[in-house]
């Protein structure tokens, strides 16, 4: 089983695709059942018509060890941090290692140099990856357990760089 936690439109992707490529069981820890595109999450049907396969909606305000407990952390291979916040997402991957010491983990962030300094106080630093390397960004330690995703924030007028 996967876990990904976000309800935006990676997250309904993410799904989507271990659903649909991948054939694997999703839960899906969304805000609210109608948040952002939760409903979309809910109606995603499997190609192969297999309803075991459809995904698992669990609706919480808050990311808590609790909720994440419900969704079936224990049991998951892999656990994506995808929303849009960098911090809750680095204090999301911290619960998650301390439930379930297996899981690979893969956070979702925007600003690199914040993440590191976050994670290095928290005692991640030596769990921090990069899968697309940033010039501006301070080397990371080894080993890497734990997977940095970024994507570039949009610009002020509302392209991407």
């Amino acid at each position: 089983m996967f876990l990904v936690w976000g309800d935006n439109t990676l997250a309904r992707r993410l799904a989507n695709e271990l659903v649909n490529t991948y054939g694997v069981p999703v839960t899906v820890i969304v805000r609210s059942a109608d948040a952002d595109q939760a409903p979309e999450i809910a109606d995603l049907e499997p190609d192969t018509g297999d309803p075991d396969l459809r995904p698992v909606l669990v609706a919480a305000a808050r990311l808590t060890p609790d909720v994440l407990i419900r969704a079936g952390v224990a049991d998951a291979t892999a656990v994506a941090l995808v929303e849009r916040d960098d911090v809750a997402n680095v204090d999301a991957a911290m619960m998650v290692r301390e439930l379930n010491p297996t899981a690979r983990i893969v956070v979702r962030v925007f600003n690199e140099v914040r993440l590191i300094v976050v994670a290095t106080r928290a005692g991640l630093a030596g769990l921090l990856a990069q899968t697309r390397p940033n010039p501006n960004a301070p080397p990371l330690p080894e080993p890497q357990p734990l997977r940095l995703l970024t994507w570039p924030r949009p610009a002020p007028d509302g392209d991407a760089p």
